[in-house]
């Protein structure tokens, strides 16, 4: 007991500044959440940290006066590498297609950067860190946990468990996915707490991690259930062959089955939920998904991925610029993707190394790719070499944390979140200070270069901080404006785009331009010029967007424009051949401009165009007029009163021009056939020889 209370005194005489930084950048974390913006977490969670960074970046330079720091860590291998991550993630910025996308995006790079090198530099500081951060995980735990079990609580009163309705369950972290990847991340430290403590606090991280092990097992994503059982076994793997070195004795082995098999007791007893609250048969097709990627999301994935490589390969070396993926991604086509129809958008590959590797280049890749290789490599040696068990102990946790972080990050997108992202440095800090690779040098840097050092890193927080409170307030106002749109209150929504619509703040969460709202507005107010402006400030935000490529036709097609019009219009099919109000308008502008021919031909590789509900017009149109000019050329009256008997009826049109496109007939051709089989067959007003001859002179 003595022992304890001398641990929680330790703890609590731990350094202030340790204290008050985990404190607010774990245990502050969940409650930075605005529901008035479109993402609740992003942009506050970002300004959060930017301003705990400032904070504590003052605070060390003052002191660096007086006392100068070891910047010893500065030349390690670790620290440069992660600069060149940084820096060649700046150059792509020189390519980026929104520049004021890819700045937010690198901006938060750069913050992450700063994040871990403040963490060094206090974790440094402090010779009980391990027994700190455990701590201050269990705040951030608790709270996450309260809010998504009373979601749970919640759903279960009004409808079954199942995964469609499972997406209600986010906590504070905007997403259901993303709130299970936080429960995943906080295990490690939850059983570091376990192991370093004892009494009532061991029993609060062990009931924290076992409902954390009971809502990842509810929660029904993947990407987690994989990067859970990878952890275990890797961790299994180490504690089995270090286990000299770890010390493992009888009453460890007995301690590490009996919480086994209460983990297992739990999932077992999750997935038997699922045949009370709804049907066992949702857990096992989200089980069968795993090892298949040829439907679902997963085959989605992939395609993304496929996608994401040719960005790649026709920029390699600087990748297609920060915070472009999103914007190109529709260049390289729609197909195999629920985006096709422009319903669905995607803002990431789902897969942070190939992501990295598309927006940044193969240097930028290569520097990320090494960081997390690194860290396990820290893991792993901590537990080889440490002359301390305790510190064994703290890279088997962290190696069970870098290992799950890996696999999440290559089914997921982590590096864009902030609780994710802080906790991802925290350990980065963590094995950086305990691991034995950190140089023991004599190195010092002048009190000048220190200080100049810190004030670039200042100037970037608080610009950081400057962008995320306009996105902020931009996502705010923009949210408003899709209230007022779905009352039609035009000029309300116009108005809060109108304020909106900034340098960093051009698009929305999903890559549609704030103008693109703004000249609907303008369209419902029958002010066109204004509508036309706002859709050509649109293309400049984003090119490759296919609602507003055809809006933009649209309007050239009004101002007779047509070339304009059929090129934007093009442009749009060519993204996706399905989206059907694209290709019927392109089809129309043919038709409009005597090109019956073009106009066909859209129709004829155009997927889903009979969902269209000017389909059957413009189709009988079509089919009219080439019928018209099929008479101009045809000599014989037979021939020309059965195409008038065919033109006469608008199924029969219909019929004709789908069985053209169904036999990879031009229409023409087809027509000739159809009034032959007409004469032969139905009327039989011709015999077989006659038949014949009209089909060698005509066809």
């Amino acid at each position: 007991m003595t022992k304890q209370l001398a641990k929680v005194k330790k703890i609590l005489h731990d350094r202030p500044v340790v204290i008050i930084f985990l404190l607010l950048s774990i245990a502050g974390l969940p409650f930075v959440y605005v529901t008035r913006a479109l993402d609740p977490v992003l942009a506050p969670g970002t300004l959060l940290i930017s301003i705990i960074l400032f904070l504590f970046l003052t605070v060390l330079m003052f002191k660096s006066w007086k006392r100068p720091f070891q910047f010893d860590f500065a030349i390690h291998p670790f620290f440069l590498i992660y600069l060149g991550y940084v820096a060649f993630s700046g150059v792509s910025l020189l390519v980026s297609v929104n520049l004021g996308e890819g700045l937010w995006d690198w901006l938060r790079t750069a913050q992450y950067f700063i994040f871990f090198i403040i963490a060094v530099l206090i974790f440094k500081e402090s010779s009980i860190i391990h027994l700190t951060i455990p701590k201050m995980v269990l705040i951030y735990s608790t709270t996450i946990l309260i809010t998504g079990i009373y979601q749970l609580v919640v759903l279960l009163q009004n409808s079954p468990l199942d995964h469609q309705s499972s997406y209600l369950i986010t906590s504070v972290l905007a997403h259901r996915n993303l709130f299970a990847e936080m429960l995943f991340l906080t295990i490690p430290f939850l059983l570091m707490g376990v192991y370093f403590h004892r009494t009532w606090w061991r029993y609060g991280f062990l009931a924290l991690t076992f409902l954390s092990l009971l809502m990842i097992t509810l929660l029904l994503v993947r990407s987690v259930w994989l990067a859970t059982v990878a952890a275990t076994v890797v961790s299994g793997l180490m504690l089995i062959f270090f286990r000299k070195s770890l010390e493992i004795t009888f009453s460890k082995i007995t301690s590490l089955i009996i919480y086994l098999a209460v983990a297992l007791m739990i999932v077992v007893a999750a997935t038997g939920l699922y045949s009370r609250l709804s049907t066992f048969e949702t857990f096992r097709k989200q089980a069968d998904v795993i090892g298949s990627y040829k439907f679902g999301s997963a085959l989605e994935r992939v395609v993304l991925w496929e996608k994401s490589l040719e960005m790649f390969s026709e920029r390699p070396l600087t990748g297609v610029g920060a915070g472009s993926w999103k914007i190109l991604l529709p260049k390289y086509g729609t197909e195999g993707l629920r985006s096709a129809e422009g319903v669905i958008i995607f803002q990431r590959p789902h897969n942070d190394f190939v992501w990295v590797l598309a927006e940044n280049g193969i240097f930028a890749f290569l520097f990320y790719f090494a960081l997390l290789v690194l860290a396990f490599m820290f893991s792993i040696r901590i537990i080889r070499k440490s002359t301390q068990l305790n510190e064994k102990y703290v890279g088997l946790f962290l190696l069970f944390f870098v290992t799950g972080y890996v696999i999440i990050a290559s089914l997921s997108f982590p590096k864009e979140r902030p609780d994710q992202s802080v906790f991802l440095h925290l350990t980065f800090a963590f094995l950086f200070v305990k691991n034995e690779l950190i140089l023991k040098t004599s190195k010092q840097f002048s009190k000048s270069i220190i200080t100049f050092s810190f004030l670039i890193f200042i100037g970037l927080l608080l610009f950081t901080f400057y962008v995320g409170l306009i996105r902020l307030k931009s996502e705010i106002h923009t949210k408003k404006a899709f209230e007022h749109r779905a009352n039609s209150n035009w000029q309300m929504m116009i108005d809060e785009i109108e304020v909106a619509d900034t340098y960093f703040s051009k698009l929305d969460p999903t890559a549609t331009p704030l103008r693109w709202y703004s000249g609907l507005g303008w369209y419902n107010l029958g002010e066109k010029d204004k509508a036309l402006a706002d859709f050509q400030d649109a293309y400049q935000s984003n090119p490759f967007h296919m609602h507003v490529l055809n809006n933009l036709a649209t309007f050239y097609g009004i101002k007779n424009e047509n070339e304009l019009a059929i090129h934007f219009y093009k442009k749009a099919v060519q993204i996706s051949p399905t989206f059907a109000e694209a290709a019927m308008n392109l089809a129309v502008i043919y038709l409009l401009t005597g090109q019956p021919d073009s106009a066909y031909l859209v129709l004829r590789v155009t997927e889903n165009a009979q969902t269209h509900p000017n389909y059957r017009t413009l189709v009988t149109q079509i089919t009219n007029q080439r019928i018209e000019a099929l008479k101009e050329t045809v000599d014989d009256r037979v021939m020309s009163l059965a195409l008038t008997r065919i033109r006469n009826s608008d199924d029969w049109m219909v019929k004709v021009f789908e069985q053209a496109i169904h036999d990879h007939n031009e229409l023409d051709r087809q027509l000739i056939i159809e009034v032959v089989y007409l004469l032969e067959k139905v009327d039989k007003s011709i015999n077989q020889y006659e038949a014949e001859l009209y089909r060698q002179k005509y066809l």
